[in-house]
């Protein structure tokens, strides 16, 4: 009997259901043979393809070991008798201070005595230590992570059978084989919280209470499906710093590969992601990013990317908070933000206009402090752009970016978008016939040279050519949901532009491009088809970013 597709059930609509599906495509392409797998979900269930039919007489035959890493939290805890890889915890915590102290020590020295140190540095620590020292932290002491390995590396004859016997309740609607079942195991498994959020003391009470740590009911926990769990572990999760606390990252597949998957995460602990809502955001542009960099638009082929967006590929993360308690750590939330999938890749074009786009958001974002108050609204607008897409929320994202701008010009802290990348963002919101018209990028021009581009001037040279208009953001902002406040108030902006070159054409000044009334009447035209609102929002997008043109002058 050969089969080649298995659908794995979300039970529980949490991430727990992610892990069971990635740990199961993982164990299917080890054994019995080497098999690329594929991803995909299908709502009430994840789709696992295989590139080679799973034989079910094989793979009774073939022996079958844990499959996941071991870990040796501390030298007198059990070892395996030939685990595929061993992982010495403490070990690698000597390699993570040997190497904190090495970058003390060269940070610290002059140019001539770093490089003499950087001769003799040590390794580098595991880009995924940090998620076993979460681990380490949340499992609060529980060996279960290491007993259920020890356990399966003593019936590997008898393992395959427990596994084909779970995998025939997994089989597509209408498939069957002959399959005689096989009694279940007495392996020991328990419920650790960082796999399975649910299981959090209290969730189960008529009147939860509380979220902590707690023992799960051992009639409903699965011996399998807490094994591939600990299998997925190392496939998607992924633990991040925020203060004392953590978040755990789990990456949520559309339709990708399992090699695509372990691909993205493995890019992802590279960031070394730190902060709270800057985690959030960051990993999202990383994976976007990763999806890209490793498809065939980068010679690199892992990821089948053409004709897609990275959201057709990645659907999300899923975000679990857990605070510190000093002698512990407490799940707080549970969230899922999905990923960018602002226009489809088809052409090299495409696939550099996305990257330039999420470099210069990343950007745009490293500036922006969590602890400061006046950035913290443009964090949360921007992740739920991010996220949801939406294009309110981009816009209300860089006019807010823009006014705060203007207030660290003059400091030299000149971090803008630019016109190119917002309008390759924004033909994807069907807007090209709006931010094409003549009169609109002339209007957007002037609003560039009274605000950003004024000021940057005067902060180069020290003087003020034009008038500089602090203000305007905040005054369209609040005129621009009644149109006929907002179309006086453009008209009042047009004016005092003009009025001021007329001055310095008399007085023999340097000038700006005039506004006619072709350009004014086009834009009015634009508010009564598209809204005072979308246009005003869109006109100050436009007017606060940079052009290419103006770092040359």
């Amino acid at each position: 009997m050969l089969v080649n597709e298995f659908h794995v059930p979300k039970r529980t609509q949490t991430y727990a259901d992610v892990l069971v599906a990635v740990g199961l495509a993982k164990l299917l392409s080890l054994w019995p043979q080497t098999n690329s797998i594929q991803l995909r979900d299908r709502g009430a269930h994840y789709q696992l393809l295989l590139s080679k039919p799973l034989d079910w007489k094989q793979a009774r035959q073939a022996p079958l070991g844990p499959v996941y890493p071991y870990i040796l939290f501390k030298p007198t805890d059990p070892k395996p008798k030939a685990a595929s890889e061993l992982i010495d915890y403490s070990h690698e915590r000597q390699i993570e201070e040997a190497y904190r102290k090495y970058v003390e020590a060269t940070r610290n020295r002059e140019s001539k005595q770093a490089a003499q140190v950087a001769e003799t540095a040590p390794p580098t620590p595991r880009e995924d230590l940090q998620l076993f020292k979460d681990f380490n932290s949340l499992r609060m002491g529980s060996p279960a992570y290491s007993k259920l390995y020890l356990a399966l590396e003593e019936i590997p004859e008898e393992l395959p059978l427990l596994v084909l016997n779970r995998l025939s309740d997994l089989l597509p609607s209408g498939v069957t084989v002959e399959w005689t079942k096989v009694p279940k195991p007495n392996l020991p498994a328990s419920s650790l919280q960082l796999f399975s959020p649910i299981t959090g003391k209290g969730v189960h009470r008529p009147k939860a209470d509380g979220a902590g740590v707690g023992q799960f009911s051992k009639k409903l926990i699965d011996w399998f499906e807490e094994w591939m769990k600990y299998i997925a572990m190392h496939v998607i999760l992924s633990s991040h710093r925020a203060g004392d606390n953590t978040i755990v990252l789990a990456i949520a597949p559309e339709d990708i590969s399992l090699d695509g998957l372990a691909t993205v995460r493995r890019e992802l602990l590279r960031k070394g992601l730190w902060g709270n809502l800057k985690v959030e955001i960051n990993a999202t542009l990383s994976i976007a990013q990763s999806l890209i960099a490793n498809s065939e638009f980068a010679n690199r082929g892992v990821i089948r990317l053409r004709g897609r967006r990275p959201n057709q590929l990645v659907r999300g993360i899923y975000i679990s908070y857990f605070k510190s308690l000093g002698t512990g750590k407490a799940l707080m939330n549970n969230a899922f933000l999905g990923i960018p999938g602002w226009f489809p890749i088809e052409t090299q074009e495409d696939a550099d206009a996305w990257l330039a786009i999420l470099d210069e958001h990343s950007r745009l974002i490293r500036g922006l402090a969590e602890n400061k108050s006046d950035h913290l609204p443009l964090l949360v607008a921007y992740r739920d752009f991010i996220s949801g897409g939406r294009l309110k929320d981009l816009l209300d994202f860089l006019v807010s970016y823009g006014i705060m701008t203007m207030s660290h010009l003059e400091d030299r802290r000149w971090v803008r978008h630019t016109t190119k990348s917002l309008r390759r963002l924004l033909m994807s919101y069907q807007l090209r016939s709006v931010i094409d018209n003549s009169g609109f990028q002339n209007i957007a021009a002037a609003i560039r040279r009274s605000t950003v581009s004024a000021q940057y001037r005067k902060a180069i040279s020290g003087k003020q050519v034009f008038e500089i208009k602090y203000g305007l953001a905040q005054e369209w902002k609040q005129k621009m949901r009644f149109k006929d406040k907002f179309v006086a108030a453009l008209a009042d902006f047009v004016q005092q532009y003009n009025n001021e070159n007329a001055r310095h054409v008399e007085q023999d000044k340097e000038t700006r491009p005039r506004i006619t009334t072709r350009d004014l009447d086009q834009v009015i035209d634009l508010i009564e088809q598209y809204g005072s609102e979308l246009v005003g929002m869109l006109l100050l997008a436009y007017g606060y970013a940079k052009e290419s043109k103006e770092e040359e002058e």
